[in-house]
């Protein structure tokens, strides 16, 4: 029975001493988070509270190699499941312990756990491979603590003849977040009978799952032993229809693979026979690969362009004015574009232009409207005093920037230097709806430049520097991508001042918001932009 001496939560919370008491006793965000939704004063209270805590971003990354007993005696046969050894290297499990203990906000790179298995063993009895399958799934620890909300499994695997193990290894994994499984071709190219007992039922288990991605690694012999094992892969994608939002997504599309195309149709017909949404991940970049001329760069017609809409992602590297004029005269019918990856070395596109006669009018991206994110990294070697090359790099942005849509949300800019207010004008012209930008290795010659991101909520910068941050930032970071920062305390005063909740890791990284009831929203964001 509630008394008049009594005091509820919320008016302890509002008294000042005890209100910092209370939090300092919560060490994660997600946890201060749940408790500003329970009702809008406590919201309100919690708003308007500085709170700064340690935070710790993470690769979970773990390595299991399976090898026979040193005591197996080969003369005796095949080794059965007694015979086998399961050693875990990278220290996975003291990292995963070190977590538990930690005081503070823990955030997965990418939210993804990333498998790596080493297969030494040839071969192993048959009648106990399904037992040998649920003692590798129990090796990988899924339901550690710290991994229930991971989002992302990526599996790889090293091995003679066994890569159906993953396949397998699927139909075991009991998890209530994960969204998307990544894999290998080669788990469908074993022999015909490894897959005799794969179950029915593969993702039941998985009940947000409905993304699978498949890396190509698409020779003459993998399409070969696809094609023999087509019923395994309609077994499998069957599955996955079954999941709401169904999507296959073929990755590592490279340009130079001649059987590109004929690894996409394999899963393209059976996809459409079971409605699947497919995407493609296409990549052009062959530096540094070839010691001859790539066939397929000198190609007038894109090697794609059969499958360009279901192109969904594509990414250039290289040095080469050809190659990238090859790409930028072919990816305006990559219609269904999302993500846009460029990087460009040691070119000056204007002047490249100028000898081909080409208007870059040809060549813009306006009918891709779902194209949402791009990434530009203009590297040119120089030193900071070289104005004329700092000049082309600023030309080189210009020139590209003027051929996006409109629709672009993230973008992420590396290696630029001296970035000023025309330049950022000129971004938010042609990008107005920027709500994400991420800077690496860009300095600024007008500290306010800014300002004309009127629509910016998420800005992420690599250099501790001062710079203007807008009003309508929501959430911004110092530091990404191991990057090493020049931690700078006066800096770092400013933007405290200007943000109520402050993370800071140990290698000096900083994330500032004010809205703590929108911290699972950021973390998801972070998940995928910061280190």
């Amino acid at each position: 029975m509630v008394t008049k001496n009594d005091s509820t939560l919320l008016e302890l919370m509002e008294i000042g001493l005890i209100r910092k008491k209370i939090l300092r006793k919560i060490i994660s965000f997600h946890d201060i988070c749940n408790l500003a939704k329970t009702c809008s004063q406590m919201n309100f209270i919690i708003q308007h509270e500085k709170i700064k805590r340690s935070f710790m971003c993470y690769e979970d990354k773990q390595i299991v190699e399976i090898k026979i007993n040193e005591n197996f005696q080969s003369d005796l046969g095949i080794p059965e499941l007694e015979d086998i050894e399961f050693e875990k290297y990278n220290n996975s499990f003291q990292r995963i312990n070190d977590l538990k203990l930690f005081h503070g906000e823990a955030i997965c790179l990418k939210s993804c756990i990333i498998f790596y298995i080493h297969d030494v063993v040839e071969d192993f009895d048959k009648k106990e491979r399904l037992l040998f399958v649920k003692r590798l799934v129990e090796e990988l620890n899924f339901n550690s603590e710290i991994r229930k909300s991971t989002k992302i499994l990526n599996f790889n695997i090293d091995s003679f003849d066994n890569h159906d193990i993953i396949l397998h290894s699927l139909c075991y994994i009991n998890h209530s977040n994960i969204r998307r499984i990544e894999v290998p071709d080669t788990i469908f190219t074993g022999d015909k009978s490894k897959y005799d007992k794969l179950k029915c039922n593969i993702f039941e288990n998985l009940p947000k799952f409905h993304e699978l991605v498949i890396y190509a690694t698409p020779s003459v012999d993998t399409c070969r032993r696809l094609v023999e094992n087509k019923s395994i892969i309609e077994k499998v994608l069957k599955e996955l229809s079954k999941k709401k939002n169904a999507t296959l997504i073929l990755g590592n599309l490279y340009h130079y693979y001649n059987k590109i195309i004929s690894f996409a149709d394999i899963f393209i017909e059976i996809t459409r026979k079971y409605k699947i949404r497919i995407k493609c991940s296409v990549n052009f970049n062959c530096n540094r690969l070839f010691n001859r001329s790539c066939r397929n760069c000198s190609n007038e017609v894109c090697i794609f362009y059969p499958i360009k809409e279901l192109v969904t992602s594509l990414k250039f590297e290289s040095e080469n004015f050809d190659k990238l004029f090859n790409v930028m005269k072919n990816w305006q019918y990559f219609t269904n574009l999302e993500l846009l990856e460029l990087s460009v070395s040691n070119i000056d596109i204007n002047k490249c232009f100028e000898k081909v006669n080409v208007s870059n009018c040809s060549l813009l991206l306006k009918e891709c409207t779902k194209l949402r994110k791009i990434k530009l990294n203009l590297n040119i070697s120089y030193n900071e005093s070289d104005e004329s090359k700092i000049q082309t790099v600023h030309n080189n942005l210009e020139f590209l920037i003027q051929l996006m849509p409109n629709t672009i949300q993230t973008l992420e800019l590396i290696n630029i230097a001296d970035l000023t207010n025309n330049l950022s004008n000129l971004i938010n012209k042609y990008m107005q709806n920027i709500k994400i930008l991420i800077m690496d290795h860009v300095s600024f010659k007008d500290s306010d430049c800014l300002i004309s991101f009127k629509n910016l909520e998420c800005f992420i910068l690599n250099e501790n520097c001062i710079v203007q941050i807008p009003k309508n930032i929501k959430l911004f970071g110092i530091g990404h991508r191991n990057s090493k920062i020049n931690n700078n305390s006066e800096i770092i005063n400013i933007y405290t001042k200007k943000y109520s909740k402050c993370l800071k890791s140990m290698n000096d990284q900083y994330i500032f918001f004010n809205e703590i009831k929108y911290w699972d929203m950021y973390k998801n964001l972070i998940h995928d932009i910061l280190i």
